[in-house]
């Protein structure tokens, strides 16, 4: 059976109030020092534990978050990098003691209800693992009295703490170790959503310029729809199409998921990766090491971006007055099986 507050006062011969204030840190000076002590022996003794309930109260925290998912129409769970993401935070969490609630959002009043109640006592803060437009759920977030930090957003909104990668530096250097290769016709594929897409073709482009490769049009492709591998599997095939001394000899790909399609694609045609082709990715999900051959890409720190998430959520609760805050974090270049020196 659990000791309770009444059975430590019992014996220690104080107040049920008294041992709250003593166990919780907030005892008055008037509580002799020495019935302090006291008291926090027959604690100690008797195996006395204040439940979660109880510490949130005195301490106005819950040591919960809330996760917020992309709406169901995105099919997040299924898309290896949101799962990367999630299992980084949830990770995070774990390790700094935190419990999560996981809550997948949708642009409804029922969601901005639901919203209100996940934030009325339940969590101290939300992170967003996507990036939430005015029309969806950012409205509804700026109107909360509750800290929220977005780990996916490239928008420099100066009401925003966010977490992000260094995207245009990550994909500048993928491209100038494929140069380092010796490729020089270098494409680039992409799908035509997401806000990392602007940064990530930005990088690319930078990295031809600086290594004085002038830019191709025909290999800059960024209207690929992600959910319909058909128009990767004709954007590839356009460019295989090409005479062999124009055609490229590296895909760079702006997302893993991405990638494997277009070695599927280049399979289909008779071609080898990486023996006739270099293909890339980015993220480093768990389809990156599935993939055969493993693919060379970007990873991204998951675990360090839910921790430093968790911890800007931690900032707010600390200093409601603390300015919005925004970490770029640097990635890592994985070097797998996908990539040659050029033919």
């Amino acid at each position: 059976m659990a000791v309770r507050l009444k059975d430590v006062a019992d014996r220690a011969g104080v107040s049920v109030s008294a041992v709250s204030n003593i166990l919780s840190g907030y005892s008055k000076s008037r509580i002799k020092p020495e019935t302090q002590e006291r008291v926090r022996q027959v604690a100690l003794e008797m195996g006395y534990r204040p439940s979660a309930v109880a510490r949130a109260l005195v301490r106005r925290q819950t040591d919960t978050l809330g996760v917020v998912l992309p709406p169901t129409s995105q099919a997040p769970l299924r898309d290896p990098f949101f799962s990367a993401v999630l299992e980084g935070v949830l990770q995070a969490a774990t390790t700094r003691g935190r419990d999560t609630m996981v809550f997948t959002a949708h642009p409804t009043s029922s969601t901005q209800e639901r919203l209100g109640k996940l934030c009325d006592g339940r969590c101290d803060g939300l992170i967003v693992l996507y990036q939430p437009s005015e029309n969806d759920i950012l409205t509804e977030l700026l109107n909360l009295s509750v800290p929220f930090v977005l780990t996916s957003d490239w928008r420099e909104d100066p009401r925003l703490f966010c977490v992000d990668v260094e995207h245009h530096e990550s994909m500048r250097a993928m491209t100038e170790y494929l140069i380092g290769l010796g490729h020089r016709r270098l494409a680039l594929l992409s799908s035509n959503i997401g806000y990392y897409v602007g940064p990530r073709i930005a990088g690319y482009q930078e990295a031809l310029t600086r290594q004085g490769i002038p830019a191709d049009p025909r290999f800059l492709i960024s209207d690929l729809i992600p959910w319909d591998p058909s128009t990767v599997l004709r954007a590839v095939a356009a460019l295989m199409m090409l005479p062999i001394d124009q055609r490229p000899t590296a895909l760079l790909c702006t997302n893993d998921s991405l990638a494997a399609i277009v070695i599927s694609a280049l399979s289909r045609v008779g071609l080898r990766v990486p023996e006739d082709i270099s293909v890339t990715g980015f993220n480093d999900d768990s389809s990156a090491v599935r993939q055969h051959p493993s693919l060379t890409t970007i990873a991204q720190p998951y675990e360090t971006i839910g921790g430093c998430a968790i911890d800007l959520v931690q900032t707010q609760l600390d200093d409601p007055a603390t300015p919005p805050q925004r970490l770029r974090l640097p990635t890592k270049l994985v070097i797998r099986e996908s990539t040659a020196p050029a033919k």
